[in-house]
């Protein structure tokens, strides 16, 4: 599921939750200047995210 305008985040939302019997995969995109925090960078592990 790809969420592409803020407006869509909280149908996306409970759509997802109604979704009991399957794993879904939420893909938000966000400006690439925007600072969205925890990050990781391209290439790093989880354990090298930045929190701030």
């Amino acid at each position: 599921m790809q969420i592409t305008k803020p407006e869509d985040v909280e149908p996306a939302l409970k759509e997802a939750m109604k979704m009991k019997d399957r794993l879904v995969f939420m893909d938000f995109l966000t400006d690439k200047m925007e600072n969205v925090y925890p990050m990781v960078p391209a290439g790093a592990g989880q354990n090298e995210m930045i929190l701030v």
